[in-house]
């Protein structure tokens, strides 16, 4: 069974992290140098994108933060970007409500290329989106594992579920709900892995009657190969 973790400072913590720690791993070009992803609400003077959009920010040798830095127009649009995770080659997954998608939220990706800019955003098609709302991309270092929230599908619990899916040689399978061990009638969403893979985190809200979402996390052990998605 999940254990709750409350109070608000622990469910800020854990959902940086799920900025943070992929970021962490995937950045480092030298070993003194990591780049951190991040939301920012603002607007650049020269950039048409929207409010919500994914930044990043190099850490300098001496421990400092560089400048935030804008990804470019590759990667944003006029809509919303939001819940940016980065694997260990440097590709960029995050949630969008623009256009060119299968429903109203779906997953993307942008690779880095060799000169330090993103390529253009790409879909990550049926196998992952669908006509419903897919968002909270969390993607492990390897990029071969994609952990998501999507608000009702047809095979879900409740509201909102946690789904995982994997990278084979011919792209992405079709993505798999986590099970009653992960999701209840309630809603799921903002799925995190420990920086090693032992546990996971999710936030659990609860609308009717309103109770503020709390963190909860379980151990992973046989949770992602029981429905499919690892060997």
């Amino acid at each position: 069974m999940p254990s709750s973790i409350r109070r608000s400072p622990w469910m800020f913590a854990a959902l940086a992290l799920s900025v943070a720690a992929p970021a962490a791993a995937s950045a480092p070009r030298t070993p003194e140098v990591l780049s951190l992803g991040f939301i920012s609400p603002c607007r650049t003077r020269r950039s048409t994108a929207s409010p919500s959009r994914p930044t990043a920010v190099e850490r300098k040798r001496d421990g400092g933060w560089g400048e935030p830095r804008h990804l470019g127009d590759a990667v944003h649009s006029t809509a919303d970007e939001l819940y940016p995770s980065v694997d260990a080659e440097g590709t960029l997954y995050f949630g969008s409500d623009r256009e060119g998608g299968y429903g109203g939220w779906d997953i993307w990706r942008s690779r880095l290329r060799r000169d330090g800019t993103y390529g253009p955003a790409e879909n990550l098609g049926p196998a992952i989106n669908t006509e419903s709302w897919e968002f909270n991309p969390h993607v492990t270092p390897d990029g071969r594992t994609l952990l998501f929230a999507s608000i009702n599908r047809p095979d879900g619990y409740g509201s909102g579920d946690v789904y995982a899916a994997r990278r084979g040689r011919w792209g992405w399978e079709p993505a798999r709900n986590l099970g009653p061990r992960v999701n209840t009638e309630l809603d799921e969403y903002h799925p995190t892995l420990s920086p090693d893979h032992d546990t996971l985190y999710f936030v659990r809200h609860q609308y009717e009657p309103f109770v503020p979402g709390d963190l909860y996390h379980v151990r992973v052990g046989r949770l992602l190969s029981d429905v499919g998605v690892c060997d």
